[in-house]
């Protein structure tokens, strides 16, 4: 059972209101240009292009989605061309492993459990495997044949989208070195997107993100990131929810991919702000948080990997 609504999360270095609210209203803004394709496999194709490319259409679905046409549509923007190129292997395979069931097991069903427990882990091997590939569960079943509710095993091969693989045995400190000051973040809240670009303007990312609700929103301003953690602790504090004051009445969630931020937390010098992972992908521009960025978990990491401590943060 996850607990990830209406939450307030303190890390080790700064506050974040932030939380998984229920889903809402899309962001308001552009509907981009259709992703085209006749079939599911000329889809994922051409999401799997956008992500290599950095243009994220969030999870890789095979729909042609708001957020797979806002990609597309910035996408062809900056390359040009009428429509994006597939891929031209898009699907690839991989066998569960042992190691993958270290990573899987039960979610305490209360706070109380949840902030005894070591880690917080996938429920499934279906959900890390999705995870891994950066696309829903329902396009793994669907490539696969499987029902919506299979349960994948130890020594089993399903294929999956060709991209880079989130590798949780490998996320640490290491996993977003590399990253520039000097480069440039912009978020735009009203259409749920961050960007970040080079000094010279060249632009680098482009990734959809779920913003604050209506009485605690993202602030605009200009700010710069303060910290980075990966694997961040998750601090939840009614009194900070409901009247922005820290009490000593709190549960200390541990780290873990189904933790409320995710794996990558990048905080702001705007207090209570950070930009973060989310356990949820398929709640990205829907749902509303308490007034942080909240990214997919494999976004939020290729994020760090092109920021640093003291990248400028414009939100407008």
């Amino acid at each position: 059972m996850r607990l990830h609504h209406l939450t307030v999360l303190l890390l080790p270095l700064a506050l974040a209101a932030c939380a998984t609210g229920p889903a809402g209203a899309p962001s308001a803004g552009r509907q981009g240009v259709s992703l085209g394709g006749s079939s599911l496999l000329n889809r994922v194709a051409r999401q799997v292009t956008l992500t290599k490319a950095r243009f994220s259409p969030g999870e890789i679905d095979g729909r042609d989605t708001i957020l797979s046409r806002r990609a597309a549509e910035r996408y062809l923007a900056l390359r040009g061309g009428q429509e994006v190129p597939e891929a031209p292997a898009p699907l690839t395979t991989y066998t569960v492993r042992a190691q993958d069931a270290k990573y899987v097991g039960e979610l305490g069903a209360t706070k109380e459990e949840q902030a005894k427990m070591k880690f917080l882990p996938y429920e499934s091997l279906l959900e890390l495997v999705a995870e891994r590939y950066r696309c829903s569960q329902g396009l793994l079943t669907e490539l696969n044949g499987l029902p919506a509710n299979a349960r994948l095993k130890v020594g089993d091969t399903v294929r999956v989208p060709n991209v880079e693989p989130l590798e949780i045995e490998r996320v640490g400190p290491r996993a977003v070195r590399g990253g520039s000051r000097a480069n440039r973040v912009r978020i735009v809240v009203d259409q749920g997107i961050l960007e970040v670009s080079a000094p010279d303007g060249r632009l680098l990312a482009f990734f959809p993100v779920s913003c604050g609700n209506p009485s605690t929103p993202t602030p605009r301003g200009d700010w710069k990131l303060v910290n980075m953690v990966t694997l961040p602790n998750f601090r939840w504090d009614e009194e900070m929810l409901q009247r922005g004051v820290r009490s000593a009445d709190f549960f200390l969630f541990p780290p873990g991919p189904n933790n409320p931020v995710g794996i990558f937390w990048a905080g702001t010098s705007k207090t209570g702000v950070g930009i973060h992972g989310n356990p949820l992908p398929h709640t990205i521009s829907t749902g509303r948080s308490h007034g942080c960025i909240r990214l997919t978990n494999w976004d939020a990491l290729e994020f760090g990997r092109l920021v640093a401590v003291g990248s400028p943060v414009r939100i407008e």
